[in-house]
């Protein structure tokens, strides 16, 4: 049973509380009969933009009319290292900074802990800002630490993306020498 009228001393409409009684009984699964009245204008309305169509690029077969080019058996090859990505310096940097504000040991700042899990509160990380603006060069706002850049990890990623190419990048490897092959002489 719903009713479909308020309480005598509750102040509303009638015409609203038998439409929520009339929703109440719709959503608990009731068939109601909603009345269309005689002659009411029909409009037409948009169609779904998006029909599941699917528009793919059709891949070209690459045609290779020339012979693949041969290096001479007596060079050397020279193979470049692969590049080293520069995050764990920043990460390392970050960790000291983050050590100079709070005052707990480098070693023990986990790159994926949450600056607030690690003891951090507003006043250093207030700090932390100031110190990353003056070591980085990126000026960044408070809040970034508390919401999207929240730990060493998530903030090194960000610098990485921020910083000029070369800054904190790692130190170039060593190339790598394959040895002359004699019995091809």
């Amino acid at each position: 049973m719903v009713p479909l009228l308020g309480r005598a001393n509750a102040p509303g409409e009638p015409v609203v509380n038998a439409l929520q009684g009339l929703g109440a009984a719709w959503c608990a699964g009731v068939a109601v009969r909603w009345p269309v009245p005689a002659g009411a204008p029909r409009a037409a309305l948009p169609t779904y933009p998006f029909q599941g169509q699917d528009h793919w690029f059709k891949r070209k077969a690459l045609a290779s009319s020339a012979p693949a080019a041969t290096t001479p058996s007596f060079m050397m090859s020279v193979e470049v290292a692969p590049t080293m990505s520069r995050i764990p310096n920043i990460e390392r940097e970050l960790a000291e900074l983050m050590s100079g504000v709070s005052g707990l040991p480098a070693p023990d700042l986990s790159a994926d802990a949450a600056f607030l899990d690690l003891g951090l509160d507003s006043l250093s990380l207030t700090q932390a800002t100031l110190e990353i603006e003056r070591v980085f060069g990126v000026k960044l706002r408070f809040r970034r630490l508390l919401e999207d850049l929240d730990s060493i990890g998530k903030l090194a990623r960000h610098l990485d993306l921020e910083l000029p190419a070369g800054k904190f990048a790692p130190a170039p490897a060593a190339l790598l020498r394959s040895p002359f092959r004699r019995d091809q002489w």
